[in-house]
């Protein structure tokens, strides 16, 4: 095959992949128009501002804005989380072009994971879920700082879209849900590897460096002065005027401490046993693969091991104070793809012999095996459950044949508005 028809090929897989992901996610978006596809967060949403500030209370306060206006609930709710797919979408897979020097099967790899783009797909109830907003940010921060690395812009233009772009949305991220505050850690970590040899030119943009760090300390100080009490999350349920597909379990349950958070997760994932090491082996099973392509492609560089652990580190946090252990494997995986994709490419050094090849059909399988029937599951006690990593394309195929053939009661998974 010569070099001409090769691009042709590669450039086909592409587009097919990018059709295959906006298709699916497509079908997810029409399908949420008629069928609450995660009541949580639907239920959440309407938290608002009109008792005064309270956490996670941007969107439902926009969403009941456009209300008055005309615009219904499940439309912008649908929307909205449709949109940041797509944008994400956009994202990695312009992430993965940095790709040029290897086989387009380790694009193929990451394109399809089902632990990146796929997880929410894989498992509906990871859809639609308050983390999506911070990813964006992240992937979005991972571009310009991969455009600098690659010289594409300079230092000056990076550091413009930084504090212009990146931590003014990153701090209306927190506004959505401050679990989004974690993803802070990533951003300071890649802009100070960027600025620190070229830290005196940054006085020229200290007006935008003191008026994000007074967002972010006013943010904060909002966040721990109005905490979201039983009462208050009383008050402003009955303020609601449109209840429907709204639940107040899930708004008392949020208004649960820090300290009975913990207690009640940590029990729910030690009974009964087995569920903590079942989701251990799933994090391994998605992370070895994952660690070992980044850091086969990507030049080295001294800081790497500090920002990726450092980055990593907030989101432990997740696991004492959230059973959703799917949820947060998938972030710490996107956090660790997006460590590595912001540096150059490194050509995987391997002779072109019988195993090249052998390695090659090994990890072509290894792709098709984990693209047609692994998932990683959002939550919960896997063991109680009986639940496990099997699943991916093939189970998702039949449920959505079993569902346009209307051979399968859609009001037992799903609400309907």
């Amino acid at each position: 095959m010569n070099l001409e028809n090769n691009i042709k090929y590669i450039n086909f897989i592409k587009v097919l992949i990018s059709l295959f992901l906006i298709s699916v996610y497509t079908y997810t978006f029409y399908f949420s128009l008629t069928n609450i596809i995660n009541y949580w967060t639907y239920s959440e949403i309407h938290i608002n501002y009109s008792l005064g500030f309270s956490k996670r209370g941007l969107l439902g306060s926009i969403m009941l804005y456009l209300e008055n206006y005309g615009l219904s609930k499940r439309f912008f709710f649908s929307t909205i989380f449709y949109l940041t797919t797509l944008f994400n979408i956009f994202l990695l897979l312009s992430l993965i072009n940095r790709f040029k020097k290897n086989h387009i099967c380790v694009y193929i790899f990451f394109a399809l994971n089902p632990a990146l783009l796929l997880f929410s797909f894989y498992d509906l109830g990871g859809y639609a879920r308050a983390e999506i907003f911070g990813i964006s940010v992240c992937l979005l921060h991972t571009l310009f700082a991969q455009k600098f690395y690659y010289h594409h812009i300079n230092y000056q233009k990076y550091l413009k879209l930084t504090l212009i772009i990146i931590y003014p949305t990153a701090l209306i991220t927190v506004l959505i849900h401050e679990l989004n505050i974690l993803f802070l850690c990533y951003h300071f970590l890649t802009t100070f590897l960027i600025i620190k040899k070229k830290f005196k030119e940054i006085a020229a943009y200290k007006y935008l460096i003191f008026l994000n760090s007074i967002s972010l300390i006013f943010i904060l100080y909002l966040l721990f002065t109005h905490s979201f009490t039983k009462e208050f999350a009383q008050q402003l349920y009955d303020n609601l005027k449109n209840k429907d597909g709204t639940s107040f379990w899930i708004w008392d349950a949020i208004s649960n401490s820090l300290t009975e958070r913990i207690n009640i997760e940590t029990k729910r994932m030690q009974d009964p046993k087995g569920a903590i090491s079942l989701y251990f082996f799933i994090f391994l099973f998605y992370f070895f693969p994952i660690l070992f392509l980044l850091k086969k492609t990507t030049k080295k560089n001294k800081f790497q091991f500090f920002l990726t652990l450092f980055s990593i580190m907030p989101f432990l946090t997740l696991f004492f104070i959230g059973q959703d252990w799917g949820r947060w494997i998938h972030i710490i995986l996107i956090i660790l793809f997006s460590c590595f994709l912001q540096f150059r490419e490194k050509k995987m050094n391997f002779l072109k012999n019988w195993k090249y090849k052998l390695f090659t059909y090994i990890f072509t399988g290894f792709i098709i095996f984990q693209f047609t029937f692994t998932r990683i599951p959002h939550c919960c006690n896997l063991k109680k459950l009986n639940l496990n990593v099997i699943g991916g394309l093939i189970p998702k195929i039949e449920v959505f044949s079993k569902i346009i053939n209307n051979k399968i009661d859609i009001k037992d998974r799903f609400q309907v508005y």
